[in-house]
């Protein structure tokens, strides 16, 4: 069973009814088999392992993301109440007649609470590296200076090219 379009009929004789009249065109079975391999294309891309853990990756991200968001509640708060006001700038903007026209002020707070959250991970990515850092392993082999043959740390002499190391 293949697919069918409608398309029009042109006759360039008479212009006026070139479209009334529709012709049918069987695509066949090359679309099917199109269809299928682009369904089983979109497949093995959705389960590739790199979409998963960048989905598992964002999902983190966004839970990450409001626990900091909490933690820059509580350490603003806390800053907030030691220094006997509020540290929010929600109430900030341009006001006409009294009432806020342009909200900056919320702006501002999103602002803070990016940095923070930049902050956060930007601490965390060191620490991580710092801790991958020391603990890497130390290869066991090295290049031959003259074959390019990977050969044992401590040899002295390359067994493939015999060369003294």
């Amino acid at each position: 069973m293949g697919m069918t379009a409608l398309l029009p009929n042109a006759d360039l004789q008479n212009p006026r009814d070139s479209c009334s009249r529709l012709s049918v065109v069987d695509h066949g079975e090359d679309a099917q088999d199109e269809g299928a391999a682009m369904l089983r294309e979109f497949r093995e891309f959705v389960t590739r392992g790199n979409i998963v853990e960048l989905a598992v990756a964002f999902i983190m991200g966004v839970a990450f993301a409001g626990v900091v968001a909490a933690f820059t509640d509580v350490v603003l708060g806390t800053l907030s109440y030691i220094a006997g006001g509020e540290v929010s700038f929600d109430r900030l903007g341009v006001r006409r007649e009294g009432e806020i026209v342009i909200p900056y002020g919320a702006f501002l707070t999103a602002l803070l609470n990016f940095l923070i959250v930049a902050l956060a991970i930007f601490l965390l990515v060191k620490a991580y590296n710092a801790f991958r850092r020391t603990h890497q392993e130390t290869p066991t082999t090295r290049p031959c200076p003259y074959c390019r043959v990977d050969v044992a740390r401590d040899a002295t002499r390359c067994p493939h090219c015999t060369s003294d190391l």
